[in-house]
């Protein structure tokens, strides 16, 4: 997905990014936030399969789960017309 006309990726920066999100669990966290919660995925998302949205939105009755299908893990980058739409309608 990267090409010439991207932007340099610090690695170090990404694994440790990684890293945290690997060994950081927000669920209790989650489950406490009282205001409407938005969330858009790609519904081709190979690293959140569409089966783990119905766990999200158990956790949180205010959480709103928006599907751009077609799109994979960054849909604000390979779909941006598309996200942008779903943003403008949550707005």
């Amino acid at each position: 997905l990267l090409d010439q006309d991207s932007p340099n990726v610090n690695l170090d920066v990404l694994f440790k990014g990684i890293d945290i999100v690997d060994s950081t669990d927000l669920r209790n966290a989650f489950k406490s936030i009282q205001c409407p919660i938005d969330l858009i995925f790609g519904g081709e998302d190979d690293a959140i399969p569409i089966t783990a949205l119905e766990n999200i939105k158990g956790l949180n009755p205010h959480s709103h789960i928006h599907i751009i299908p077609g799109a994979r893990h960054i849909p604000y980058w390979t779909h941006l017309e598309e996200f942008n739409k779903t943003l403008n309608r949550i707005l």
